[in-house]
């Protein structure tokens, strides 16, 4: 969990503390601080918190939910699933399932992924992705939802709370969630590897698929990653509902196909 995409960044504008490791409370804070208070700051000094469109900020649940919920769960989740990925990773060696003669592969293996994870490219993909698709979802928001508090009117374009929530704010979010994406490719990927070792597998292990059922209990806390998502998708849609008079009905595919992937 430690390094990868965004973390030289983060370091340099002291969002993180090295001695307090990647994730944690002050990280979390600052993060949801700097994508919430602006916007509120900006948007009551143009008159947009309260009112002034037809959604005012303090009215917009998505951008609450987004900010001062997933955020925060975003970064402080490398907490939880970091232990877990840890145990499984030692459990390849502590349960005997390496072959001594492969055991030199096994942390080649380990230390490539590590090099994978920090990937600099990676970091510049990530970071353009998250611009691009910020720029899809607000074009598609502006057209669907009418007067907004970051964009009051179509013609006088994005308000200054507006810009800030485009080109900072939302960002930060999109960042953070392809940074789990990419993590998951970076795991999926080790695994990979491991696979195409001979390991010591056991045919009648009790946990019925020689001795590798482990590995189904380090994806439990990624749950915690999906509640975030899931969070925000479903304050995007009760903003629907709410104010662009879109039936609840009408995402039942959608919620259907989401809890069915869960």
């Amino acid at each position: 969990m430690e390094g990868g995409p965004g973390d030289v960044l983060m370091k340099r504008l002291r969002l993180i503390r090295p001695e307090l490791g990647a994730a944690s409370a002050r990280t979390a804070i600052i993060l949801a601080a700097l994508a919430w208070v602006p916007l509120f700051a900006l948007s009551a000094v143009e008159g947009l918190a309260l009112g002034g469109a037809r959604i005012p900020l303090l009215s917009d649940l998505a951008a609450h939910v987004r900010f001062l919920v997933a955020v925060p769960i975003l970064v402080l989740a490398e907490i939880p699933i970091g232990k877990r990925l840890r145990q499984v990773t030692r459990h390849f060696l502590n349960a005997g399932l390496v072959r001594k003669g492969e055991q030199k592969q096994f942390a080649s293996y380990v230390t490539d992924t590590v090099r994978f994870h920090d990937s600099r490219l990676a970091e510049m993909t990530l970071l353009a992705l998250s611009y691009v698709t910020t720029y899809f979802a607000l074009s598609k928001t502006s057209l669907n939802s009418g007067s907004t508090w970051f964009e009051p009117t179509q013609i006088s374009g994005f308000s200054p709370a507006g810009y800030y929530y485009a080109f900072v704010a939302v960002p930060i979010f999109q960042f953070l969630a392809y940074r789990w994406g990419y993590r998951l490719v970076v795991w999926t990927r080790l695994l990979w590897q491991v696979s195409n070792l001979d390991l010591l597998l056991t045919p009648t292990h009790p946990d019925r698929a020689g001795g590798l059922g482990f590995l189904g209990k380090g994806s439990i806390p990624f749950g915690v990653i999906l509640f975030a998502l899931s969070s925000v998708v479903s304050a995007a849609i009760a903003s629907r509902v709410l104010f662009s008079g879109a039936a609840l009905e009408g995402f039942e595919v959608m919620l259907q196909r989401s809890s069915c992937s869960h």
